[in-house]
């Protein structure tokens, strides 16, 4: 069996597909097999187009990638804590018995 190449709208209309059997009461792994692809292609479909409410599909906005330079964005880190949050946790640390660190 050779690989086929999905256009998006393809695999928008197949990741629809899976949403109406899970709410008709199907399991997750038999809904991937009727939509007839691989586990880890479905994963890789739902993280690539989202939950496809009102979002565009990357073939129907071209611009986007030339937007962002066709590189993907890279979510900021978490905010750090602040020196007496930390001085404090230290604290409380070191005021416990050492039976319960």
């Amino acid at each position: 069996m050779g690989r086929k190449k999905h256009t998006a709208e393809e695999i928008v209309a197949k990741l629809r597909q899976f949403d109406v059997l899970i709410s008709q009461g199907r399991k997750v792994a038999e809904a991937i097999r009727s939509i007839e692809v691989t586990e880890v292609t479905y994963y890789r479909w739902r993280s690539e187009y989202g939950g496809l409410k009102g979002e565009p599909t990357p073939s129907s906005n071209p611009g986007a990638s030339q937007r962002w330079g066709g590189k993907k964005r890279i979510a900021c880190p978490p905010p750090q804590p602040s020196m007496p949050a930390i001085r404090q946790a230290i604290l409380d640390h070191l005021s416990r018995p050492p039976a319960q660190r």
